[in-house]
């Protein structure tokens, strides 16, 4: 059970800013509690897992001193989960989830922060959880592995920018946009060979969203390639190649990227030194390309990564072994130290 209460003040001191956005202040009061159980059973070469969390949440919102109903919420939920696991001459799995998104406190408040003169950015009160419910699948043998899911994503929120109230200028924000699915597909084959270990693999995201009448449906493929390569028991070197298509993800649209990496690190004085030399962006051609149009504004980006190496050291004084063994309930206590509302 957690108890929260968050206050935020927003002032503006540019008067002809101010009379568009006035100060603001903003109390937001949460009460959440939850229970949840996991269990498993083993029949044969098959495995059982069941699971599920029961939450429940109280949220108030008050605008400078004056509760808000329709901003307020209150709302109890169950989230199970459910695999089944199969493991003798090869492994193979199918799920069940259910998952919840919280928006954050900063999200929800009706502050407005100034960001340059053509950006602002603003709360949304309105926003309401987002929910995602997932099948998945795994499978694999010896050396090669296939996963897939299929998700449906329901009010999922998204950071847009609309036209803000000032000329010239852009609200950055965050919303529910319409409810969509999507598929997640991808292929590894991780052979080993002496001392190199490569790893091959091959994927594909798969979106079916609309936003403003727009669709954002374009197939998004990656691939890989990664390579341990370990001389002795000490010393290793790894060289890596990945890449990816055209294609979309959320709201935004990535044009093709390329990179790589590549390090060399070794364990001495008795295994208390490590030291490290990693190379970024070895062929000098990773850039960091994409472009998104929404509500009648165009953005986009052409950032090359930095080309270079670093070197690290790290000595271990005192090594030590945490003796802690929380398995599901440490999980499941953890999504209370989130800093998000309802």
């Amino acid at each position: 059970m957690s108890f929260t209460r968050n206050r935020q003040n927003s002032d503006i001191y540019n008067a002809a800013i101010a009379s568009l956005y006035p100060a603001s202040e903003d109390l937001l009061k949460q009460m959440m509690w939850a229970m949840f159980f996991a269990h498993n059973v083993t029949m044969g070469d098959f495995t059982i897992d069941l699971g599920g969390r029961y939450e429940h949440a109280k949220f108030d919102y008050y605008e400078d001193g004056t509760y808000r109903p329709g901003q307020s919420r209150k709302f109890g939920d169950f989230f199970p989960y459910v695999q089944v696991s199969y493991d003798k001459d090869f492994s193979a799995s199918l799920s069940f989830s259910r998952f919840i998104q919280h928006p954050d406190y900063s999200a929800l408040s009706n502050n407005v922060e100034y960001i340059d003169a053509y950006t602002y950015q603003g709360g949304n009160p309105s926003l309401v959880a987002a929910y995602e419910s997932k099948l998945s699948a795994l499978l694999s043998y010896k050396d090669l592995s296939f996963d897939a899911s299929l998700a449906w994503h329901d009010s999922p929120i998204e950071f847009v920018y609309r036209p803000a109230r000032m000329p010239h200028a852009i609200m950055a924000m965050t919303e529910n946009i319409g409810s969509y699915k999507d598929i997640d597909l991808n292929l590894s084959y991780s052979p080993t060979f002496g001392c190199w270990s490569p790893t091959f693999s091959v994927g594909l995201i798969k979106q079916w969203m609309r936003y403003g009448g727009v669709g954002y449906n374009r197939p998004y493929f990656n691939y890989g390639m990664n390579n341990i390569v370990k001389f002795g028991k000490h010393l290793t070197f790894t060289f890596n190649v990945y890449g990816t298509s055209a294609g979309d993800a959320r709201l935004t649209h990535f044009r093709p990227m390329f990179g790589s990496t590549a390090s060399l690190g070794g364990w001495f004085l008795k295994n208390r030194l490590y030291a490290s030399a990693m190379f970024n962006n070895v062929f000098n051609n990773h850039t960091e390309s994409w472009e998104r149009t929404a509500n009648g504004i165009y953005m986009s980006k052409d950032s090359k990564s930095w080309h270079g190496f670093m070197l690290s050291f790290t000595y271990y004084l005192n090594p030590y072994r945490s003796k802690f063994k929380g398995g599901a309930s440490s999980s499941e206590m953890g999504r209370f130290g989130r800093k998000n509302g309802f």
